[in-house]
């Protein structure tokens, strides 16, 4: 049955600058990174390419703007872009890059850039490097144990890529209050610095907010064979600030020993703190290994502090009363 075939002038054109423009691509690769750079693989579509090759590191921007220079200066320069079958032998005299591990024919096609570039390829391109207009590199990141990927973008598709990044960038210098796309790095610093500043604020006040409750703590220690304990439950604390939390309440006991326990996301966080004079008596880790298995958890740590979990957080006051029968056997056997 007869079929017709018919073809998208334009898709193809688009597509051709960006198989170019990977040639011209491979080869720079070659002069800024060494021979040694080969493809491990591309991708050629209308609207960009993505070309991956050998290297062990990142490139640095340096490197990524002179591959990109060399690039659009050949593109500049216009050369001839020309294809010719020819013996595989005749090809390898010419010094066409050949994929490394791939099967050829006794003939193969080679496609030159001018004396630039000269690969087998079996593709559509343009008919010289001027016709790829500006290229762009817009990303290089790994994909693999000594594997780099460069996203790159040809003709209209680059004026499009950065078309879309200006927008971008327009949209930030809006919502950060900056008045055009020159202010925005300015801005960008001056919000940074507030946000330090706040960040230390809040520091300060919560660790205010550790001393008033500690202090509140404190006062409910229960005596335990002459030692001062402390076992209580607190509400919205991190890891972070039950540690600064159990710092604080050891430093108004000056001798003594605190279990505090908070509930985050259904699971029970536990931190226990001794002070030194009684560390040969009783070990925090100890202490808090109990308390924890008392809610389905574990815990562990070193003599002077340590922290635990607990998976039935309705237990948390039994595990913290529990604590305080630790202590005591702790300080009975001691």
């Amino acid at each position: 049955e007869p079929a017709r075939a018919e073809v998208d002038v334009q898709r193809r054109d688009r597509s051709r600058r960006h198989h170019t423009a990977t040639h011209l691509l491979h080869r720079a690769l070659k002069d800024v990174l060494g021979e040694g750079t080969s493809q491990q693989g591309s991708y050629v579509g209308p609207d960009s390419l993505r070309f991956d090759f050998n290297y062990q590191r990142a490139m640095s921007p340096e490197q990524l703007d002179e591959v990109a220079a060399i690039i659009n200066d050949r593109g500049m320069d216009d050369l001839p872009v020309d294809w010719e079958i020819v013996p595989l032998d005749r090809a390898r005299q010419m010094g066409a890059v050949m994929m490394f591990g791939e099967k050829y024919g006794d003939e193969v096609r080679v496609v030159s850039i001018g004396d630039y570039s000269r690969e087998l390829c079996g593709g559509t391109h343009t008919h010289h490097s001027g016709e790829l207009g500006s290229v762009l590199i817009a990303a290089e990141h790994g994909i693999g144990s000594g594997k780099r990927r460069i996203v790159a973008y040809a003709g209209r598709a680059a004026l499009a890529h950065l078309r879309q990044r200006l927008e971008t960038l327009e949209s930030l210098a809006t919502r950060v209050g900056a008045r055009t796309t020159e202010e925005l790095p300015q801005r960008i610093e001056s919000l940074l610095e507030e946000v330090e500043s706040l960040k230390r604020e809040l520091q300060r006040r919560q660790q205010q907010q550790a001393h008033a409750s500690a202090a509140q703590l404190a006062a409910r220690a229960r005596d335990v064979r002459g030692v001062k304990v402390v076992a209580e439950a607190v509400s919205g604390a991190s890891r972070d600030e039950l540690e600064r939390m159990i710092d604080a309440v050891r430093q108004d006991l000056g001798s003594g020993v605190v279990v505090l326990g908070v509930v985050v996301d259904g699971r029970i966080n536990f931190a226990a703190g001794v002070t030194r004079d009684l560390l040969s008596r009783v070990r925090a880790g100890d202490v808090i290994k109990e308390v924890a298995a008392r809610a389905g958890g574990r815990g562990g740590g070193r003599p002077e502090f340590a922290t635990g979990g607990g998976t039935q957080p309705e237990r948390l006051g039994d595990a913290l009363q529990h604590a305080f029968t630790v202590v005591d056997q702790a300080l009975s056997s001691g």
